[in-house]
């Protein structure tokens, strides 16, 4: 192998650490939360497992069980919900729901812990079908001392602890629609596995970047997912990245009307002609009604209506045509004190108490009934709501409905039930204002109706998606807001890419630009001619190369360059920062040596930094070519590597070191008439000089 500088050296050797789960197809995933804080991520065989310094993390055996797991009754589970929370036990699992506002749903155990496994590493293997839902695990009742207050998502968790006696585990939820969880157990002994969504063949279609502990996974076809990391480090989750608040497209998708059952909780959307399909579970829909007709119910110290907005004038002589006037309606079975506020600073501070009603001096409402109000403030905007302040709650809950005509409000929804083509199920993620049909509405762009993004890349505080030819990035330094009503410079960015085949993502790059690669073109997102930061104003797509990239091949980043395959598999490009067209443009690194690759093409590509700037390529025919990179001393170098053997290398991984970099080989070889994938380590240089250890 040749180096930057001095004499060329022979090839490391390689250290068996094992095999893939039962020999499948395999990639890794480097997790990097610091140089000396590393993790190695397996996919293989529909599952996920974790590799720290060489070995696979495993659980000890234990003989703590926690019976009835799958909730499938209340049976050892004690129900301290308040406000009105619900706990449901049955065949879903354990069903959490506030109810109410103020409510809290809560579901806790205690496990009883062996004396001979006091002291010993447990883990908790929990399911989570429809989340979020808070958890704790302590070894109090309420505690968290073993397991900090976390957010578990959808999907599947291992979390780790070492129990001093009995440990209490808790659930907990304050929203009003459904939340489940399918089960809680005590893992079994063995190595630590977690099911993972891709199929092996879509394996090499999986992009990843990371974000302190968690990495986010894109790949075509499939919705995104969350890989977490907790604690220790021995907790891990997978979970699906479901943001809340979009993004959506402009219009409707189709010429249809629809309305939901309710404004808040669980309910249906239907629609007035058939539009929906079974892919269309999961989809984010929002729907605007005119005026304000929501109705929601309160319970609990702090717990208030969404606010209405009001503007306009008070009409002279009459009450017909006045645009500040407003009524609420209370009912329920309740005890406190109710109070309108009022605020002119937002709709989420600088509220005051108001009075109850117009022309009345009273301010506090203690009994149901129909409440008129109005201001005098012509032309002024003023948000007003009603609800329980601090310490004026005793029980019940008030059902609080407010009508306003003026203005509007769009409400957001998630899809999680199919019935028929003009009837879904839905769970309201932010409250409509209305039940009537509505030609007013939005689709959201992920689904397994319209597609998934298939890249995603991390570019000055945003997180960036891009699949179907569009390119979306969150609101700044807030990694699961699309809202597109966010106000200013941080808010989302959402275009297309423009003409071209550019259905097809290939790869995410985070350079002085964000750089998106189709199998047509190279794609530079910037803002002006100046490089301002971007924002939803100004962001463009421009293509300064259209040599186009080899599909299911990410591309890597060198500093602000960036190496991609291109569309061939058999040349290799680089993207650099011109000054003169101050763009990037495409340099052929194999300009030199056409026939690097023979008739093979390029499957993958890693880089490490250490000791040199090598970028390892893996071939479809099982070898790997190198490149020794030095692009400031002129240094390009190419030289080829083999497994030895019948070795067939499937795949290349690097961890950072602070010496050199830890290079990682998935070699496929045949043994005893068998197949096997090995993961294998290269030898540090250092271990490669002669002496006692020589590698």
């Amino acid at each position: 192998m040749p180096k930057t500088a001095g004499s060329m050296f022979l090839r490391p050797g390689f250290e068996y650490l094992g095999t893939s789960r039962n020999n499948a197809f395999a990639i890794d995933i480097p997790f990097v939360a610091a140089t000396d804080d590393t993790a190695q991520i397996e996919f293989a065989d529909d599952k996920m497992r974790v590799r720290i310094n060489d070995a696979l993390i495993s659980r000890v055996a234990v003989a703590t069980t926690i019976s009835n797991s799958n909730f499938a009754t209340s049976a050892s589970w004690t129900d301290g919900s308040t406000n009105g929370g619900t706990l449901t036990f049955g065949g879903s699992g354990l069903v959490l729901n506030a109810t109410n506002r103020g409510g809290l749903a809560l579901c806790r155990r205690q496990i009883a812990v062996a004396g001979g496994d006091v002291g010993l590493r447990h883990a908790l293997n929990i399911a989570v079908t429809r989340g979020p839902v808070t958890f704790r695990c302590g070894s109090t009742s309420g505690g968290d001392e073993y397991v900090a207050e976390t957010t578990l998502r959808t999907g599947d968790h291992s979390l780790a602890l070492t129990p001093t006696g009995d440990f209490y585990v808790q659930f907990q939820s304050d929203v009003n629609i459904n939340k489940i969880v399918a089960s809680c157990a005590v893992a079994s002994a063995g190595t630590m596995e977690l099911d993972m969504p891709y199929a092996a063949a879509d394996l090499p279609f999986v992009r990843w970047d990371q974000s302190a502990d968690v990495l986010f996974l894109a790949c075509a076809g499939y919705q995104q997912r969350r890989l977490e990391r907790r604690g220790a480090g021995d907790s891990w989750s997978i979970v699906r990245y479901a943001p809340a608040s979009g993004p959506f497209y402009g219009t409707r998708t189709a010429k249809v009307k629809l309305k939901p059952g309710a404004t808040t909780g669980n309910t249906t959307l239907t629609a007035d002609l058939p539009f929906f399909k079974s892919t269309h579970v999961g989809a984010l829909f929002s729907l605007f009604h005119g005026g304000y007709a929501a109705t929601v119910r309160l319970a609990g110290d702090d717990s208030y209506t969404d606010p209405i907005r009001v503007t306009g004038v008070v009409e002279t002589g009459g009450d017909d045509f006045n645009d500040r006037q407003f009524n609420s309606v209370i009912s329920g079975t309740w005890a406190g004190t109710l109070r309108t506020m009022r605020s002119f600073d937002g709709p989420d501070a600088g509220y005051a108490d108001y009075r109850r009603a117009a022309g009345a001096a009273d301010i506090d409402i203690t009994a149901n009934g129909t409440y008129v109000n109005r201001d005098s403030s012509d032309n002024a905007i003023i948000y007003y709501r009603i609800g329980f302040e601090p310490g004026t709650y005793t029980s019940g809950a008030a059902v609080v409905q407010m009508n306003y005509p003026g203005g509007g409000t769009t409400g957001i929804c998630r899809v999680i039930g199919y019935t028929s083509p003009t009837s879904v199920d839905i769970e309201i993620l932010d409250d409509f204002s209305g039940t009537d049909y509505t030609s007013d509405w939005k689709e959201g762009i992920w689904s397994d109706k319209q597609g998934w993004p298939g890249a995603v890349a991390f570019d000055k505080g945003r997180l960036g998606w891009s699949g179907k030819s569009r390119f979306i990035f969150s609101v700044s330094d807030d990694y699961e807001n699309f809202d597109a009503e966010f106000e200013g410079d941080a808010g989302p960015i959402n275009r297309t890419l423009g003409s071209g085949p550019v259905d097809t993502i290939n790869f995410m790059l985070s350079l002085s630009r964000p750089i998106i690669g189709t199998p047509g073109a190279e794609f530079s997102i910037k803002s002006t001619s100046f490089d301002e930061p971007l924002t939803p104003q100004n962001a463009q797509a421009g293509a300064p190369s259209t040599q186009g990239s080899r599909q299911g091949v990410a591309a890597v980043k060198i500093d602000n360059r960036g190496i991609f395959a291109q569309r061939s598999g058999k040349r290799l490009f680089e993207l650099v920062f011109s000054p003169d067209t101050y763009e990037y443009t495409p340099r052929d690194l194999t300009l030199l040596c056409p026939d690097l690759t023979g008739t093979a093409k390029v499957v993958g590509m890693a880089t490490q930094r250490q000791p040199d700037t090598r970028t390892h390529f893996w071939l479809d025919d099982g070898t790997v070519v190198l490149l020794t990179y030095e692009p400031s001393e002129d240094v390009t170098c190419w030289s080829r590597i083999s497994a030895g053997g019948n070795g067939f290398v499937e795949g290349v991984s690097v961890l950072p070191g602070e010496d050199e970099d830890q290079v990682f080989y998935r070699v496929r070889r045949t043994v005893s008439a068998a197949t096997v994938r090995y993961l294998e380590k290269m030898a540090m240089e250092s271990e490669c000089v002669g002496g006692t250890v020589n590698k």
